[in-house]
């Protein structure tokens, strides 16, 4: 689990399900707002924070690991898993809003 976890394949796959949920035909809900789901700024937000800078900072912290700087390794991935959290929280109220899995 620990090796899955460092090398960021958990955001990957989460990453690989987003494309096929934003193309997919969807049902709209009746709390949702009437524009793109691309057009609101927090989509790119937990796109950004969400999604691909935390795979910059599990790749960054593997690379660490590597030549034992298992402090840096540890600070990052603590930063990287809240932003995993609060990308998780973003896309929820996006789903809330626009009726969109992603």
């Amino acid at each position: 689990y620990l090796r899955g976890a460092v090398n960021g394949r958990p955001v990957i796959v989460q990453a690989l399900f987003l494309l096929p949920a934003l193309l997919l035909p969807h049902d709209t809900v009746q709390t949702s707002v009437d524009k793109e789901i691309t057009s609101n700024v927090f989509f790119y937000l937990r796109i950004g924070f969400g999604l691909a800078f935390p795979g910059l900072l599990a790749w960054m912290a593997y690379d660490s690991s590597k030549v034992r700087g298992m402090q840096s390794a540890t600070g990052l991935l603590y930063i990287a898993m809240v932003l995993v959290i609060c990308g998780e929280v973003v896309a929820k109220g996006l789903m809330f809003t626009s009726g969109v899995p992603n």
